[in-house]
């Protein structure tokens, strides 16, 4: 970390609570992270390759842990994510024309994969046609409204 963030006081740290999500956030928001025509994406790919074998699994909460702490250290794990995610999206890879964007693009989706598959201490809820608190019901009344208009207009022959 102490590369990642140019910062010498890393070093002197203890390995707990060394991560800290959030200001690995907030860093990447900075100049050298920004995405333009004037990146230097070997800088960019060499700063996001340390910052993910700095970031290894990110000290996770122990498994024993309180629900609320699980779902902080996962909302921030979040907006990592999205942020990486944004930076990845913002790299043009135009393919051997251009290989350092490549590369740079490739470890920032390594990053992400690992972000996702890895640090996250649980797998995000897949989101709902009708919203998060969309019930069972609701999807069922808007379903069989769906199949009645289909069948008053001659779409679908057949019982329910």
């Amino acid at each position: 970390m102490a590369f990642f963030f140019c910062d010498r006081a890393f070093l002197t740290r203890s390995s707990e609570g060394l991560v800290d999500l959030a200001a690995i956030t907030r860093h990447l928001n900075k100049k050298q992270f920004v995405i333009n025509n004037e990146t230097n994406y070997a800088d960019l790919a060499a700063s996001v390759a340390i910052l993910s074998t700095g970031l290894d699994n990110a000290d996770p909460p122990p498994t024993d842990a309180s629900k609320e702490l699980l779902a902080l250290f996962n909302d921030r794990v979040d907006v990592l994510i999205e942020k990486i995610r944004a930076m990845s999206t913002q790299v043009i890879d135009t393919g051997a024309a251009h290989r350092k964007r490549t590369d740079a693009k490739e470890v920032l989706e390594s990053l992400l994969a690992c972000l996702l598959f890895s640090v996250r201490t649980d797998q995000k809820p897949k989101g709902m046609l009708w919203g998060k608190d969309a019930g069972k019901e609701r999807q069922q009344s808007m379903m069989k409204h769906f199949v009645q208009e289909a069948r008053a207009t001659g779409g679908i022959d057949g019982n329910m």
